[in-house]
């Protein structure tokens, strides 16, 4: 969705008081301003801002270009129907910031049967898949994760995250992902792991 400064800030009141969420003199949602259309509308320009990563070689890449903020992990719970047991899971999305596409992105699911964490990774499109996907935390390389399957939004690669893996992203500061290009260049996305530990606490 294209951002665009009049239709964002539209939805911001013109009045220099401070924005007060919480309820109103009759009992209901304060109406200085509708938080849903300002998420709506302005949340696309926030994402870009918040998460400007982008998929370079990793000799080439620098820090600038790939410095996430702190605590960006989002979570998020589901259920198969009323008093069912939560599915929950927390991610992180790497965003070009000159585009707006998804370069990377991880997410770590508790399933409500097995309450033993998986691991999903997006990756995009163009990278050469024998070679895996390379993990490493911290510098130190963890593992390879075998991709899956692949479609029009990017490669998929998934498994079932080990009791070292974990203990590692807990208490890590970055984890780092890296593939190779159809021309045998690596590539690494760098993913933070600051408020990874609170994130994945509040699913257990």
């Amino acid at each position: 969705m294209p951002v665009h400064g009049k239709s964002c800030l539209r939805w911001f009141p013109r009045r220099r008081r401070p924005l007060i969420l919480g309820s109103g003199r009759n009992g209901g949602n304060v109406s200085e301003v509708n938080v849903t259309r300002i998420f709506r509308y302005c949340w696309p320009a926030v994402a870009l801002v918040a998460l400007s990563l982008q998929l370079a070689p990793a000799h080439a890449q620098s820090t600038d270009q790939a410095k996430p903020p702190p605590e960006n992990w989002a979570t998020g719970c589901t259920a198969a129907g009323r008093g069912q047991p939560l599915d929950c899971s927390i991610a992180q999305r790497a965003v070009d910031s000159r585009n707006g596409r998804v370069v990377a992105m991880v997410r770590i699911r508790v399933p409500a049967d097995t309450k033993s964490p998986v691991m999903l990774v997006q990756m995009p499109l163009g990278i050469y898949l024998p070679a895996k996907l390379a993990l490493s935390i911290d510098g130190t390389a963890v593992g390879s994760v075998e991709f899956q399957t692949c479609d029009q939004n990017g490669c998929y690669a998934g498994a079932p995250v080990s009791d070292s893996l974990l203990d590692a992203m807990l208490k890590g500061q970055s984890l780092s992902l890296t593939v190779e290009n159809q021309a045998h260049q690596p590539s690494t996305v760098p993913i933070t792991l600051i408020g990874f530990a609170k994130a994945y606490g509040s699913i257990q």
